[in-house]
C-alpha cells in the first residue's frame, strides 16, 4: 500500500529535522521547473530569520493554472491570509521551513494531508514567527494546465485539507503548544 501524502511528509520531515540544519527545503516532485529556474535566487533571497520562506507566484503566472486550482487556491490563500497577516500565494508548494517548526507537525491529525502546510502557516503566525514569500513567475508545466474534472476533483479535496490545516492551526489549544515548546 501507498503512504498517503502526509505519511509520507511528515516522516522525510522528522528525518531531516534530525540532520539539525536550520532549514528544511520542502518540494514535491513536479516542481522541475522551480529547480531548475527559481530555486538559486529563492535560496539567495530567503532571510536566515523567516520561519517559512515560500515562493509565490505572480498574478501573471498564476493565471497559466486550470481554473479549478487558481479558484480554490484563491480560497484559501485569502483564508490564511486572514490568520497570518501576509497577502500571498501559500499554494505553490515548496516551501523552507526553519526546524524549529517542525516538531509543531505532531499536534496535527492523521488525516489532514495537503493541509499541513497551512497548519504550518498558522503556527508559525501564532508563535509571532516570520513567514516571508518570494514572488516569481512561476508557470505551470504545460501537461499539468487541463481542467479536468479528476483535476477539479483532487483540488477540491485539496481545499478542504488546506481548509483543515489552517483550521487546526487556530483551534489547537496554547497548552498543546506550549508543550511542545517544551519538548523541544
Amino acid at each position: 500500500q501507498i503512504p498517503d501524502v502526509w505519511a509520507q511528509t511528515k516522516s522525510s520531515l522528522m528525518t531531516a529535522c534530525n540532520t539539525k540544519a536550520k532549514f528544511i527545503l520542502y518540494t514535491e516532485s513536479d516542481k522541475e521547473l522551480f529547480f531548475s529556474g527559481a530555486l538559486q535566487n529563492f535560496i539567495t533571497a530567503a532571510p536566515d530569520t523567516a520561519a517559512l520562506v515560500f515562493p509565490a507566484r505572480s498574478t501573471s503566472s498564476l493565471r497559466t493554472f486550470p481554473e479549478s486550482q487558481v479558484y480554490t487556491e484563491g480560497v484559501i490563500n485569502e483564508l490564511c491570509s486572514w490568520f497570518v497577516g501576509v497577502h500571498a500565494d501559500f499554494s505553490y508548494g515548496p516551501i523552507l521551513i526553519n526546524r524549529r517548526l517542525i516538531p509543531y507537525l505532531s499536534l496535527l491529525p492523521d488525516d489532514v494531508g495537503w493541509g499541513w502546510r497551512f497548519f504550518l502557516y498558522g503556527i508559525a503566525a501564532r508563535l509571532g514567527w516570520e513567514l516571508f514569500p518570494i514572488v516569481d513567475d512561476l508557470v505551470c508545466p504545460d501537461e499539468q494546465r487541463a481542467n479536468t474534472r479528476a483535476e477539479q476533483l483532487h483540488r477540491m479535496k485539496q481545499l478542504r485539507q488546506n481548509i483543515q490545516g489552517l483550521l487546526h492551526s487556530q483551534v489547537v489549544s496554547d497548552l498543546d503548544i506550549e508543550s511542545v515548546q517544551s519538548d523541544s
